[in-house]
This record gives structure tokens, C-alpha cells and sequence, in this order.
């Protein structure tokens, strides 16, 4: 049975996924019995080592990863090289009441009777599988150190007493080097914080080097088997604000988030897309340039919107094909370096480069020394857009508006996954308790020179203060 993804950076479908499951939850004797939601089938299937299935209430994820872990095991059976030794996997749960009545529940719910050859309980807490192969049963607060496993399965992740360090550590048991597949597997809610920092990825291939990943999000409405009365009840325990992640299955918005707008799903659902732009066609530049500079390169693109009557249009929208850290380099350095390693065409007479509003003379004079004939745009302080507050509903109308329309997107392959990049700054930029922006000098710059780029392609058409001195237009230099 093979092992890869058919597609690079894309989700199997269910019907090579159904192939996938091949033999070994069907074999003779040990047949077991499985009928899965589609979100459980991708993940017992699922050719790569990191799978997390998370979603709302009652979306069957335990389940789900009960399949999956008895798939690891019968990836993993005893063979001549373990001697006298066996090939473990680990169960985990947060507490030892969840996991004997949640987590345990769900695996006996499913495992045939003909695979359990033994169970031991304290102080062993393990499971003799058929294969050979052997199941640990922890706690997340027990000490778990010293052992190699093929496999892990973390369930409710997103419970207190689970943490980033914890996760460090059981991750890196997953390490036999006698397992033909090694498998981690998270289970539980879609929470923000260090859980969306670990899981929130998109898909990414099983390689010679890497063991791939693949989070699956799903809603407790993709349950197909739970009643309208148990849904009725999930819906009246659900606070209202956290109904999209509770139930939805959608990642939580940080405390004190900003841009809660944003979406790391693909588009038309997010602002993510696989899309990556045109070297031939023009490109416009938002530039922020200092102790941690950055640039911003966006390009016109075509999206669709949805006015209030329902119906669609096409209109112009704006695609973020690609950006540049600028730590401790001058304008001139930076105008060099787009000019020589970029392949993006900045054009004269057609693009346009916005620069922040205390852009000095003299670098003004190095980006036209560079790009002679381009136009120069940089904010007057009597317009809306000087002002940090009016640049940040700006952004956030373009990620997405009242009506849902996302007119500005991102591409995956240059925006997606970079410390300190656009993505990283939208996702954590932050309020205080008082409603005052956080600074953070490492995201703020690259924050500012994306709001530059969209205030001038995708403005507002209504602004929440005017000018004292008629109309207002930025200085074209």
C-alpha cells in the first residue's frame, strides 16, 4: 500500500483515501467494523506523520482519531528486528478521568475484540495488540520520558494542561527507528494560542526528509448521525461569539486579536491561495523601511463579490504575490536588492510605491534614482489614512467586508509560513486590555507597509474623519 499524497500541498479525496485504508483495518479475522463521517476517513488515511482532527462539539473527533491510532498500530506490528522488544505507541489525554472516559471510550467503541490479546492496567496501563505491538495509556500530567514510540495520539489538545513544551516533548518520543510509519495524532478544539501556532498549516506532502502534516477542521453539523435534539442542546451551551469555533469548527481569534477578519483558509472561504501571481505584469510596492523594514508587492486580481441583494459581480480586487524583510538596510539597499532579485516588473508610469508618511527627501530620491518614472505615493497628515486606527479598518474591510467579499488574498508559496512576515503580523497583532494597539517592533513595519499597499489600491469609500481643508489626496511625489 502506498503511502504518498497524490497531490503536492492538497488534500486526498475520499476515494483514493477509501483505497488507502487498503488492508489493514480489513485483515481476515481482525476485520474492523468501519463506517466514517468523510472528515474521519481523511484523517485515518491520511499518507503523512502529523495529522490533527479538530472541531466543534460532537463532530465525532475522537472517533475519528480511535481509527486512526488502530491504523498505526497495524502500520506498526512486531517484526524480527525488535527481538525481544515491541513496537509502542501512546495514548494521551489531559487527565486521567477524560481519558479513561473519553478517549478510551472512543477506542473500545471500535477496536475489534480479536485484536486485544492482553490489558493491563495500573501500573502498566497498556494494550497487547495481535501484531505484537504494544499501547501506552498516559496522562498529561504523568512523566513520560525514555521511551521510543512509532506512534502518538494526543486527545483533547486543547485542555490547560497541555502546553507547547509538553507537546515538544512527547513529539519527540516518536522516534523508532525500526517503524516502517511513524504517526503523531492531536485531537480536540480549533483554540488559539500556542495550539493554532503548532497545527494551523496547510497541508504539506510526506517527503524522503519530512513526514508531512494535514490539519482537518470540521463542524459539529458534519456529525450526520447526531440528533436534531442533541444538536438543539450543543447549540443552547455555546456562547454566541464562540459558535464558529465551539460548533463551526473554525479557528478562534486570539484575545485581543485585530485582524480577526483574516483567514488562513484557501479562498473564496479565506484569504489564502495557491495562486502566485505574474512576473510579466506590474507590480505595486508598499515600503516601510528601517531597523525591520519590509515590503509588500501586490498585484491587481480578479474577485468576485456579493452585493446585498445577492447578487455577484466582478470586480478588482488585489493579490500579495510576495514580500521582503529589510532588517538595518538602507532605501537604497532595498531598491537595489528588488531590482536584482525580484522578479516582479515595477513599472514606470503604471506602478506605484507607497512609503510611509516620515519618508525623508533623500530616500524618496534613492527610489526614483532606481525606479525613475514611477509614482511615489506618501500620506499627508490631514488624511484619514495618516492615522494608524483608519489604515487598520482599511485592512480588515479588504481581508473581509460586512458582506463577506475578501478582496485582498495572499500567496501560500511567498506569504504563508514566514517568521516575522505579513501572514505572522496579521495573525498576532494584537489589543491591550484597554483597547490600545500592542506595538511589536519585529511585525509592526511589515503591518505598516501592506496597510500603505491597500489603502491605496483597495480604499474605503467611507471614512470615519475628514480633512479640514476640502478634498484629500495623497502627495504623488
Amino acid at each position: 500500500m502506498g503511502l504518498e499524497p497524490t497531490v503536492t500541498g492538497a488534500a486526498p479525496d475520499v476515494g483514493e483515501l477509501e483505497e488507502l485504508t487498503g488492508a489493514e483495518l480489513n485483515r481476515g479475522e481482525h476485520r474492523v467494523d468501519l463506517r466514517p463521517f468523510r472528515h474521519q476517513l481523511q484523517a485515518i488515511a491520511a499518507p503523512v506523520r502529523r495529522v490533527a482532527l479538530l472541531g466543534g462539539y460532537g463532530a465525532g473527533k475522537s472517533a475519528g482519531g480511535a481509527w486512526r491510532a488502530l491504523r498505526l498500530a497495524s502500520l506498526n506490528p512486531w517484526t524480527p528486528a525488535y527481538g525481544n522488544t515491541r513496537p509502542r505507541g501512546a495514548i494521551v489525554g489531559p487527565t486521567w478521568r477524560i481519558l479513561r472516559q473519553a478517549t478510551l471510550a472512543a477506542l473500545d467503541s471500535v477496536i475489534p475484540r480479536t485484536w486485544v490479546r492482553r490489558r493491563r492496567g495500573s501500573p502498566h496501563n497498556d494494550l497487547w495488540l495481535s501484531n505484537g505491538s504494544v499501547i501506552e495509556f498516559h496522562s498529561a500530567l504523568s512523566d513520560i520520558e525514555g521511551q521510543s514510540y512509532s506512534w502518538i495520539w494526543c486527545d483533547e489538545i486543547s485542555h490547560p494542561n497541555y502546553s507547547d513544551r509538553l507537546l515538544g516533548t512527547l513529539v519527540s518520543r516518536v522516534r523508532d527507528p525500526r517503524s516502517p510509519f511513524l504517526g503523531e495524532l492531536f485531537t480536540g478544539l480549533p483554540v488559539a494560542g500556542w495550539v493554532r501556532d503548532f497545527l494551523d498549516h496547510p497541508p504539506t506532502p510526506k517527503t524522503s526528509e519530512y513526514g508531512g502534516r494535514w490539519t482537518i477542521l470540521c463542524a459539529t453539523k458534519d456529525n450526520l448521525q447526531l440528533s436534531q435534539e442533541s444538536l438543539a442542546s450543543i447549540s443552547e451551551a455555546v456562547p454566541a461569539g464562540d459558535i464558529n469555533t465551539l460548533m463551526g469548527g473554525q479557528w478562534a481569534s486570539p484575545l485581543g486579536a485585530i485582524y480577526r477578519e483574516f483567514d488562513a483558509r484557501e479562498s473564496p472561504l479565506g484569504n489564502m491561495t495557491e495562486a502566485i501571481g505574474d512576473p510579466s505584469r506590474p507590480v505595486d510596492l508598499g515600503m516601510d523601511v528601517g531597523e525591520h523594514g519590509a515590503v509588500a508587492f501586490g498585484q491587481p486580481w480578479t474577485v468576485e463579490l456579493r452585493d446585498i441583494t445577492g447578487g455577484t459581480t466582478q470586480a478588482e480586487g488585489m493579490l500579495v504575490v510576495d514580500q521582503m524583510l529589510t532588517k538595518a538596510r538602507s532605501v537604497d539597499e532595498v531598491c537595489y536588492e528588488i531590482r536584482c532579485t525580484k522578479p516582479w516588473q515595477v513599472v514606470p508610469g503604471v506602478s506605484r510605491i507607497m512609503v510611509d508618511p516620515t519618508t525623508r527627501r533623500d530616500e524618496r530620491n534613492a527610489i526614483k534614482a532606481h525606479f525613475p518614472g514611477v509614482k511615489i505615493v506618501q500620506r499627508d497628515r490631514d488624511e484619514p489614512t495618516y492615522h494608524v486606527e483608519e489604515r487598520i479598518r482599511t485592512v480588515r474591510a479588504a481581508l473581509s467586508d460586512a458582506l463577506g467579499n475578501r478582496r485582498l488574498l495572499f500567496s501560500r508559496a511567498t506569504c504563508s509560513g514566514v517568521k516575522w512576515g505579513v501572514v505572522d503580523a496579521l495573525e498576532r497583532a494584537r489589543r491591550s486590555e484597554r483597547g490600545k494597539r500592542i506595538k511589536d517592533d519585529r511585525r509592526d513595519h511589515v503591518e505598516d507597509a501592506l496597510a500603505y499597499l491597500v489603502c491605496e489600491k483597495l480604499p474605503l469609500r467611507l471614512t470615519t474623519s475628514k480633512p479640514t481643508g476640502g478634498g484629500f489626496r495623497a502627495r504623488r511625489r
